[in-house]
């Protein structure tokens, strides 16, 4: 019985927001009004798919997201999002494209830093070194990141690539410098405003 119930509340709620989500006239809501609606129900979906930890389906949905509406006002965070979504699940060509994209586009909103050091990161996870390597001296070497949690923490994976390319003596000196220049910051743990505390 209560199946039935929750059913036919569901077909009323149907009915009654189609309209709205249609942009309908005649149900007394403007076309912009029908517009925000779709975008809010568009980038819910995508956020519940993240929720649920079905993460390339979230980061497809972003994509699309952004796609459709590349001047919405959330176009570059998006973007973002969508590039740590796919590193997360492994798709380091995937996640390089978005990162481009995002410094096409969308780098005047000051995520240059970030996006710079996920390339970099997934160029890492590639086991492209000296592609990554090059990357993050980029990072470190900007003034106007110099001091930021990617610019700091750029320098700490400069010293993994050195490692990683079979240069233990330089990897060392850059090691040995970031432990005695930022040792109370923990920046070998996480950056700051990330998801990723592994490091």
């Amino acid at each position: 019985m209560n199946a039935i119930r929750l059913k036919a509340v569901a077909l009323m709620v149907i009915v009654a927001v189609a309209p709205l989500l249609a942009g309908d006239e005649s149900a007394g809501r403007s076309p912009e009004r029908g517009r925000r609606l779709r975008e809010q129900r568009d980038l819910y979906f995508a956020t519940e798919l993240e929720r649920r930890g079905r993460l390339s389906l979230a980061a497809r949905a972003y994509e699309d997201f952004v796609r459709m509406r590349p001047d919405h006002v959330r176009a570059g965070e998006l973007t973002l999002k969508t590039a740590q979504l796919r590193f997360r699940e492994g798709d380091y060509a995937g996640c390089m494209r978005n990162y481009a994209d995002y410094m096409a586009l969308y780098s005047y909103e000051g995520g240059g830093a970030e996006a710079r050091y996920w390339t970099a990161r997934a160029l890492h996870a590639t086991g492209d070194y000296s592609a990554a390597l090059q990357e993050f001296r980029d990072v470190t070497a900007r003034p106007e990141w110099s001091g930021s949690a990617f610019s700091i923490h750029s320098r700490y994976m400069e010293g993994l690539c050195l490692l990683a390319m079979g240069e233990p003596e330089k990897a060392s000196a850059v090691l040995s410098e970031v432990a005695a220049l930022y040792r109370g910051l923990r920046i070998a743990r996480k950056v700051p405003g990330t998801f990723f505390g592994d490091l």
